[in-house]
């Protein structure tokens, strides 16, 4: 349902009922004219999101596991500081448990829709409201 939205949009009348909420809230909180832009933005991000992990849980449940090895690999790497941060973040939580590596997936969608209402709310500051030109 992810994909069907993202690549074609909300054609099944619940999904225009949400949409038509959606862009009401966005208007009555300021937004304007850019209220339909950042409903746009707002869903596609998070159901594109959505989309990649059901291909992950389809299609390659196993692929993450032996990511999360490879990466945790370099924790302890000198000449890849910025590999070994990522290493000790996923060994925090367990590279070879599917339910840690699925925590931190949950952990890095709420982290995504947070950044994108915080991108979102500062276009209230602009004169535009953040509608796309033309």
């Amino acid at each position: 349902m992810a994909r069907r939205l993202v690549r074609i949009g909300p054609i099944i009348p619940s999904a225009l009922t949400m949409m038509d909420r959606g862009i009401l809230v966005l208007q009555q909180a300021g937004f304007a004219d850019g209220a339909t832009a950042a409903y746009r933005y707002l869903t596609n991000s998070a159901f594109s999101l959505v989309m990649v992990e059901d291909d992950r849980a389809e299609n390659l449940p196993e692929a993450r596991v032996r990511l999360a090895g490879a990466l945790a690999a370099h924790r302890d790497d000198p000449e890849r500081r910025g590999l070994a941060a990522v290493g000790a973040a996923v060994t925090s939580r367990g590279t070879d448990d599917p339910e840690a590596i699925a925590a931190l997936e949950d952990d890095f969608y709420a982290y995504t829709v947070a950044r994108s209402l915080d991108g979102v709310a500062t276009i209230l500051t602009r004169p535009d409201r953040g509608g796309l030109p033309g």
